[in-house]
């Protein structure tokens, strides 16, 4: 990540703390821009997947043409889908979550439903954590938030959809605003007070900005609500630590090793 890169992750860091956001753009607007964002990244599509394809190494190569050779000769279109699964898992598999979510997003746009939808946004969304691009973070970003805006409309009260979407403005906020996604997560912990993974991500954050009290309090939520699972232990004994409360942290650090 460039130096330009960090001091925007500090920017937005900053404004977690703050929990503040504007929002100054009219609808028309922003419909305006994203229209005009969604040509950008259909047309990009295929740079990034021939450039993807030249980064492969000649066996990869090899296994793309022969599954691409054989979705052309698909009888029927399930045995097509099988095969673009299959394209998609070989470039998730190889850490290419851009192309594979495009995949995904080719058997969504088939099958239309909720679990093919969802299942491309968090491809997608894969690769606005791990990929180094910001060109490629970008595209994914766009595709994920479009994808999950589908799931949404076949399952509108479901609150993981809403969590993803809300992760990925947090992972790669906008400019103009940059607490949308903290501000989309707090507004799921009011709409779903038992949905515990909102909790648990709003602790993460909470320590990102060294907010550990407040941490502390999220993280015991979503235990109360789901049990110890996942890393909670493990983020409330660094929580507690940072707190200088030794016999909490030492407590939680047995559960984390556990």
């Amino acid at each position: 990540m460039n130096k330009s890169s960090l001091l925007y992750v500090g920017f937005v860091l900053f404004a977690i703390i703050l929990y503040f956001g504007t929002d100054l753009k009219s609808e028309d607007q922003r419909d305006i821009e994203k229209s005009r964002s969604i040509i950008k990244q259909s047309i990009s599509a295929q740079t990034l997947l021939r450039d993807a394809y030249h980064q492969l190494d000649d066996e990869q190569k090899v296994q793309v043409d022969e599954l691409k050779i054989l979705i052309d000769r698909a009888g029927d279109n399930e045995e097509r889908m099988r095969l673009l699964e299959q394209l998609a898992g070989l470039y998730y598999k190889w850490g290419r979550f851009d192309v594979s979510g495009y995949y995904a997003e080719e058997i969504a746009l088939e099958r239309n439903t909720l679990e093919a939808w969802s299942l491309a946004g968090t491809t997608y969304a894969a690769g606005i954590r791990i990929l180094k691009s910001e060109r490629n973070r970008s595209y994914c970003a766009e595709r994920a938030r479009s994808a999950l805006e589908q799931a949404k409309l076949i399952d509108p009260s479901n609150p993981e959809i809403d969590l993803n979407l809300a992760l990925t403005y947090v992972y790669l906020p906008e400019e103009t605003r940059p607490m949308q996604g903290i501000q989309m997560l707090l507004q799921l912990k009011t709409q779903h007070p038992e949905y515990a993974p909102v909790y648990r991500h709003l602790g993460t954050f909470a320590m990102q900005t060294n907010q550990y009290e407040k941490a502390v309090e999220r993280l015991k939520q979503a235990i109360a609500l789901e049990g110890e699972r996942g890393n909670v232990t493990c983020l409330l004994a660094e929580a507690y630590r940072a707190l200088n409360q030794a016999d909490s942290s030492s407590h939680y650090e047995q559960k984390c090793k556990n």
